[in-house]
């Protein structure tokens, strides 16, 4: 609160996958739902079974319903993890979400794309870390460029639809499925021995900067961002 109400910070980034902030948006930003569904939905397993994940994402909604009134400017929050920290069920997290914005505008390719992966991601085991079956891998590799086309086709309607806003961050939602297809390419099965996770962790933590690093930009140059991650994740030198 120091932070924001007397430092001038706009807004907060939580080691939280990207794909759900975005579910978080409409009732920290608009009012909409509740604090308890935005928790559940906005963030990740690990965050949101603390009560104080809760009563930020209120404070931010409360603060940000008096903002104009008060001369202020909005906050924001922001997960920077790729999909669910890397886990199976990121994939489907990650596509449900474009696609349902997509279908705001192109509800036909919307529909034909989400056919076309039928269950290869949504039947796996979503609590695990672990490669994706090959056929699936290949379905969510396609299906994240045929997304990004029909959005683009669409780009004025969907923006009319919705916001400049709301389009930056279903664009850089499709950014972080390209991170997590990534990483999942070169993640281990389950059980694997820690040495053979090193690369797979690198790509996520390259991904989780970049994330850092297009938050801060879509903030502007008044922009200053709060980030709260494991210190696994953020140091400030380089262990060779």
């Amino acid at each position: 609160r120091f932070l924001v109400e007397r430092m001038g910070f706009t807004a907060i980034a939580l080691e939280s996958g990207f794909t759900e902030s975005i579910s978080a948006r409409a009732f920290i930003e608009r009012g909409e739902g509740d604090a308890e569904t935005a928790t559940l939905t906005g963030l990740g397993r690990g965050l949101a079974r603390y009560p104080q994940s809760r009563e930020l994402i209120q404070w931010m909604r409360d603060y940000n319903a008096s903002a104009a009134s008060a001369g202020h400017r909005r906050i924001r929050l922001y997960g920077f993890d790729i999909p669910n920290g890397g886990r199976r069920d990121g994939p489907w997290l990650a596509m449900d979400s474009a696609l349902t914005f997509l279908a705001r505008a192109d509800p036909t390719a919307a529909n034909k794309i989400r056919a076309s992966l039928g269950d290869s991601l949504s039947g796996l085991d979503t609590s695990q870390f672990g490669p994706l079956p090959a056929d699936a891998r290949v379905k969510f590799d396609t299906s994240i460029e045929a997304i990004a086309k029909a959005m683009q086709k669409s780009r004025k309607s969907l923006i009319a639809s919705s916001s400049d806003e709301d389009y930056r961050w279903a664009v850089h939602n499709l950014d972080a499925a390209r991170q997590l297809a990534k990483c999942l390419a070169i993640t281990p099965p389950p059980g694997a021995g820690i040495s053979l996770w090193v690369g797979a962790m690198t790509c996520r933590d390259s991904a989780m900067a970049e994330n850092v690093q297009w938050a801060l930009k879509n903030e502007g140059r008044q922009g200053h961002l709060l980030v709260f991650g494991h210190d696994g994740h953020v140091m400030s030198t380089r262990e060779d």
